[in-house]
């Protein structure tokens, strides 16, 4: 009898641990289950909260646009309602809906249009650029710096450019891509974005972000605009760097001096500015006051998520038309997931 007691509370302990490990188990598949539905919840509504930032940042383009068709003066520079509009939403964003946007508009013929160049202005362009190539030398680890490479610099890039496979003294054409890890050809037409220069021989990622001695390039050239330097609005470093065609010790000081007496009504007020100086042949036929072309950077914003739209538009009388259109989802720190990426777009 007491053997069968035994037997028969072992085996209800025995069936008391197995469902303990059963509810065990269930609670944790339910818990997982849970885990998952609310990870599935939150990336879903993170999604729509991307998606809806990225409709105000498209909405961001078109108040832009609109600013822009708006001003119908003879002349743009910083004092505009479009900059005046641009300087103010990036403090205070713009209220849309239950989200903001911030705007960026540029001018962007304030920057030179790389594309617009003959060879001999390539080549000075290049030299006034001072630009410089870094490699990792082999001796002691220290680099190895290479200055006056604007021969090389304008050769590739006229190879890369022009219709034919000569190759010119400096510089490279199909047979020397196709020879390389990743084989590509030259493109044989005009830069259709500022990032295809990663792909001509001798730029690098230093060149056009500014690194290691470099001037940033990226701010500085364009593939937009007829060749015109709006004076109003002209990026510094390039001003100088036309200067320094004329005269490389006084460029500096002509080029704040043109700076300082802005905005100018007319182009003839600006070549004065440079004739005091001695200045002007270089610039006579360069520079305007009106432009057509601008850049445009929309932030949407929702909570904190954010999306970016960035385009190039041209401005005419009636029309202000899209030329260049991306899309960037950013992420929660604010940092686009195309920024960790070579620049390709610009």
């Amino acid at each position: 009898m007491r053997f069968s007691v035994r037997l028969y509370s072992s085996q209800r302990g025995f069936g008391l641990l197995i469902s303990l490990l059963l509810v065990t188990l269930l609670v944790g598949l339910a818990s997982n289950s849970f885990r998952r539905s609310q990870n599935h919840l939150f990336i879903v509504r993170s999604q729509a909260q991307h998606m809806q930032a990225l409709n105000l940042a498209k909405a961001g383009i078109n108040i832009a646009r609109a600013g822009l068709l708006m001003d119908n003066n003879d002349t743009d520079d910083l004092e505009e309602d479009w900059h005046k509009l641009s300087l103010a939403s990036q403090v205070a964003p713009i209220p849309i809906g239950n989200g903001f946007v911030s705007l960026v508009i540029e001018d962007e013929e304030r920057r030179q249009n790389i594309n617009a160049l003959n060879e001999k202005e390539l080549e000075d362009w290049f030299k006034n650029l001072q630009l410089k190539r870094v490699k990792k030398g082999d001796i002691l680890d220290m680099d190895i710096v290479e200055e006056n490479i604007h021969e090389e610099l304008s050769d590739n890039l006229l190879d890369w450019t022009d219709h034919d496979d000569e190759i010119r003294q400096n510089g490279a054409e199909s047979r020397w891509y196709k020879k390389q890890e990743e084989e590509y050809f030259p493109h044989n037409r005009r830069l259709a974005t500022i990032g295809e220069l990663m792909w001509v021989k001798g730029f690098t990622s230093e060149m056009l972000f500014g690194k290691k001695g470099n001037p940033k390039l990226k701010d500085m050239i364009t593939v937009f605009g007829g060749g015109k330097l709006n004076v109003n609005t002209v990026n510094r470093d390039v001003l100088i760097t036309l200067l320094r065609q004329e005269d490389q010790y006084m460029a500096e000081t002509v080029a704040q001096a043109v700076i300082d007496e802005r905005p100018y009504k007319t182009e003839n007020q600006a070549k004065n500015i440079l004739s005091q100086y001695g200045f002007g042949g270089v610039l006579d036929k360069k520079i305007k006051v009106k432009s057509e072309y601008f850049r445009i950077i929309a932030t949407g914003i929702i909570g904190n998520v954010e999306s970016r739209v960035e385009a190039i538009v041209k401005r005419l009388k009636k029309t202000c038309d899209i030329l260049m259109w991306k899309e960037m989802s950013l992420e929660s720190e604010g940092q686009s997931s195309e920024n960790k990426q070579q620049e390709g777009d610009y």
